[in-house]
Order: C-alpha cells, then sequence, then structure tokens
C-alpha cells in the first residue's frame, strides 16, 4: 500500500509540474507580438492636389494587354523626412562644390532657413527644413557640340556627380529612374523631345535605389532629386532632396486593376499641361477639350505636404487641345485598391 501511495504521488507531483509548464508556454504563445509599425492603421491615399474641382472629359487610348500592372505594392518609408539638415551637414555639402563668397541666409516658410552662395559662375541653395539642395550655372545652357552621349554615360555622370558632393549614404541610395531629353531656353520654357540629337539638355532623374518604379514629384516629369546634364556630359545643373535612408513597408496593399484605373478615370486629377510650360491652376474646364490617354505608368508620389510616406499613384498621360491648341497633359489617380 505505501508503495501505491508513493507512485500516486510521484504521478500527481508529475501530472502538476506538467500543467505547470503547459500553463507558462501558454503565457507565451498567447503573448501579443511587439512589431514595429511600418504603415498606416488603414489604407492611406496619396495626397494628390485637386488644381481644378469641375469634371474634365476624359477618353481612354489605352488598351488592357499593352499596360502592365503589378497587383500590389508597398509604401515607402522616408525616415528623416522632419529632421533638418544640421549646419554640420550644410559645411559638408558646401564646401565639396568649392564656395568662395559669403553666405546669405534667409528664412523660407517652406525650405526653412535657407543658405545661398551665389559664386562667379555658379549658385549653390540649401534649405534646411525641406532638406534640399539646389545647383546651377549662372547662364543659360549654352549651344554646343551634342557629343551623342549614349543613356548609360549620361546616368553615370549623374551618379558620379552626387556621389563626390553628397555622403555616401546618400548617394549610394539612389539610382536612376529615368532620362527626358528637353529643347529648351534656359529652364523656363521647355520642349520634349524624343531624340537625344535633338536636345540641348538632358535631365537624369534619380529614385531611391529600394524602389521598385520610379518616384515623381508635383511635375510628372521630375523626380525630386534630379541632375541636368549638356550634351558634352557637363553638368549644368541639379536638385537633390536629401532623402536619407528609405525602406519599403512590410505591408503590401492592393493595387486598381486596369479596369478599375479606366472605371475610374474620370477622377483622376489634372497635374500638368504642355511639359509644365502652362499653369494648370490658371485653367478654366471650359478651355480644355476632351483628353485622350494614351498611357498608364505606375510611380510613387513625393509630395512636400505628406513625407512619411511616399505612396502609389498612377501617372496617366494625356493627348488634347487646351487654349486651343495640340498638346500633352499629365493626371495623377491614386494606386491603392478600395477593393476587398
Amino acid at each position: 500500500m505505501k508503495l501505491a501511495g508513493k507512485k500516486l504521488k510521484f504521478i500527481a507531483l508529475t501530472l502538476a509540474i506538467l500543467i505547470l509548464f503547459i500553463f507558462i508556454g501558454l503565457q507565451f504563445t498567447n503573448k501579443p507580438k511587439q512589431e514595429i509599425p511600418t504603415k498606416p492603421s488603414l489604407a492611406p491615399q496619396a495626397n494628390i492636389p485637386k488644381y481644378i474641382n469641375q469634371p474634365i472629359e476624359i477618353q481612354n487610348e489605352t488598351k488592357a494587354e499593352d499596360i502592365k500592372i503589378p497587383t500590389e505594392a508597398a509604401l515607402l518609408k522616408f525616415n528623416n523626412y522632419d529632421k533638418p539638415l544640421t549646419e554640420q551637414e550644410i559645411e559638408s555639402i558646401s564646401t565639396t562644390f568649392g564656395v568662395t563668397k559669403q553666405v546669405r541666409i534667409y528664412d523660407d516658410a517652406y525650405g526653412g532657413k535657407t543658405h545661398i552662395w551665389l559664386e562667379d559662375d555658379f549658385s549653390l541653395f540649401i534649405y534646411t527644413k525641406s532638406r534640399t539642395v539646389g545647383y546651377n550655372k549662372n547662364e543659360k545652357p549654352p549651344r554646343i557640340i551634342n557629343k551623342q552621349l549614349s543613356n548609360d554615360v549620361l546616368a553615370n555622370t549623374a551618379l558620379q556627380f552626387t556621389t563626390s558632393h553628397f555622403p555616401q549614404t546618400i548617394s549610394n541610395s539612389l539610382k536612376v529612374g529615368n532620362i527626358n531629353y528637353w529643347k529648351s531656353e534656359g529652364l523656363e520654357h521647355r520642349e520634349k523631345v524624343e531624340n537625344l540629337a535633338d536636345a540641348d539638355l538632358i535631365q537624369v532623374n534619380l529614385s531611391p535605389s529600394v524602389s521598385s518604379f520610379k518616384v515623381v514629384s508635383l511635375d510628372p516629369q521630375s523626380s525630386p532629386s534630379s541632375v541636368w546634364v549638356l550634351p558634352n556630359g557637363e553638368v549644368f545643373s541639379l536638385s537633390m532632396v536629401l532623402m536619407g535612408e528609405v525602406k519599403e513597408g512590410l505591408e503590401k496593399y492592393k493595387l486598381k486593376t486596369y479596369e478599375e484605373v479606366v472605371n475610374n478615370i474620370g477622377s483622376a486629377s489634372l497635374i500638368s499641361v504642355d511639359n509644365g510650360n502652362l499653369s494648370v491652376t490658371e485653367l478654366k474646364p471650359t478651355q480644355i477639350e476632351m483628353l485622350k490617354v494614351i498611357n498608364i505608368e505606375l510611380a510613387y508620389l513625393f509630395n512636400p505636404e505628406n513625407l512619411e510616406y511616399l505612396q502609389p499613384i498612377f501617372i496617366l498621360e494625356a493627348q488634347g487641345s487646351i487654349l486651343n491648341q495640340e498638346t500633352n497633359a499629365f493626371l495623377y489617380l491614386p494606386a491603392i485598391s478600395s477593393q476587398p
């Protein structure tokens, strides 16, 4: 009997220990995981301005088989969007450009404290709050021999220029998004041309290396960072937003299908007309005849009013009669689908 009692006590003790381990295990498995949030709790929509609130007649001329749209995309997180450039960073960058003149400092409502150097042959602008650097030669693009440089050479020229003037952490995080050829008078009026032989200025748009698609600003032809190169390979100007580290969010969002894009085409926002030579805000709907969409492209939108996340949009390229002349137009449409 004593032996049986000891055996029962041993079994009871064993069961108690087993139950204790099961309880502890359940506590660990039921404990919620602590994850770093990488997205807003609800699917966001891109902050696209609406310059014309009245309806515009828009017709789709594209074909589904010609437009490639992925099913999903992540947001891009811009980590340093609210961190102004420091005086040390400003001095480091300006030194690489070889400034010799006295810096002039002004306050800008959008850009924050602005540092300006007006050198004999170039000007340099650094905006602390918007983390933007601007550089340009103090002349209109000269008429020079077009060396017919390849896109690879033009791309390398742009990337090497950024490498020579900005920290490695910034220059190494960039890649070429796309290249545009322009025939222009300075940067005030420009005409986009198809052939490099006709161009007197080449725009190399840069995008974060992690981006699967190009990044555009509120100018659909431009990224927030771009280098303008003369046909002989000399850099004429630069506009650079120092994004710092850009990461792709872990969450993937469902994108509009081609059919959804076409069905929502009437809600797209007119952003640019005649390559930016005409101001959209000054146009009336009656001055715009029907726009015909000829291409649809996915991109990320860089909007200074919402920099925590770069969100996917569709760029709708169109042709139409505006102010009684045939010209191009670009519209933006949010890319994230509202469908479950």
